[in-house]
């Protein structure tokens, strides 16, 4: 064999032995990445079930919005401190995992949960300045005011808003078509006082909620994240708490969730009460 042909083979062996190594650093990183995928996740699922939990235990308490938080911080089993009026900071040691859940009896709605044909009931009280509404998706809001006159007469009046167009009567009976300014598709700002107004100061004599409804289309199974908010002296409306955890080694990490439950200090009422069946006929039960 002649020293060309050594050369020629030294220059493969070369090759080859680089090849290789590139082919086993990328077999390391690729196992690598599998095994920080699979502890990620079960950090992930871990991280979520503690918070969940934690969630859980608060709720036992203090799902009652008539319970006030001011007990909490007594509670055993996690330590809850405050430093400013119904909004408390609650810890949790676990073995495996810190969680921090923030507690607070809140007057905005954010991202609170709606489904098909679900109604949100506002508190307004005595309140009676703007109220900012606004949701997501493809989906038309149904808008009640209820309010009593000085007869001790109860009247509703309604809109309806779908992909930024409004439905509603312009006359005294329905003054809410008069003053609901669209602001994009998803977004409306319903002013009380003008409602007060136009139903007449020696005629209005307060109101007594509101209710916001989502319609979506018979054949999708949606929901819209519902956001509302008012200015100063609106109302508290939910009791919100929003969890989130880490393992305590490190503190922190890469993607813990953030879990949050809202609880409308109004409640729930049965769908079938938003309905009202009109007729000109006697009707038979």
């Amino acid at each position: 064999m002649n020293k060309n042909n050594k050369g020629q083979i030294l220059v493969i062996v070369i090759l080859m032995l680089f090849i290789l190594s590139i082919i086993v650093l990328g077999v390391i990183a690729i196992v690598s990445n599998d095994v920080e995928q699979t502890v990620g996740g079960k950090q992930y699922e871990l991280s979520y079930n503690k918070s969940e939990e934690s969630i859980q235990k608060i709720l036992t308490g203090y799902a009652n919005t008539d319970t006030s938080l001011a007990g909490i911080v007594n509670e055993e089993g996690f330590s809850c401190s405050t430093s400013v009026l119904n909004e408390y900071t609650c810890i949790f040691d676990y073995p495996d995992m810190q969680t921090t859940v923030n507690v607070s009896d809140s007057n905005e709605v954010i991202d609170y949960e709606l489904g098909k044909d679900e109604t949100f009931k506002v508190l307004l009280g005595s309140y009676s300045d703007v109220v900012e509404i606004e949701w997501t998706g493809n989906v038309a809001m149904l808008f009640q005011v209820d309010y009593q006159i000085t007869t001790d007469e109860y009247k509703t009046i309604m809109d309806m808003h779908d992909a930024g167009n409004y439905v509603g009567s312009g006359n005294l009976e329905h003054p809410m078509g008069l003053n609901i300014p669209v602001e994009g598709q998803n977004r409306v700002i319903i002013n009380l006082q003008t409602i007060k107004e136009e139903v007449g100061s020696n005629t209005f004599k307060n109101f007594t909620g509101m209710k916001v409804k989502a319609l979506m289309n018979e054949d999708e199974n949606v929901t819209t994240l519902l956001s509302i908010k008012g200015n100063a002296g609106f109302p508290i409306q939910v009791r919100r708490l929003e969890g989130i955890s880490y393992p305590p080694s490190t503190g922190a990490v890469v993607s813990a969730p953030v879990l949050v439950a809202q609880i409308p200090f109004l409640g729930r009422e049965p769908e079938v009460m938003n309905y009202v069946l009109r007729s000109e006929l006697v009707l038979n039960k």
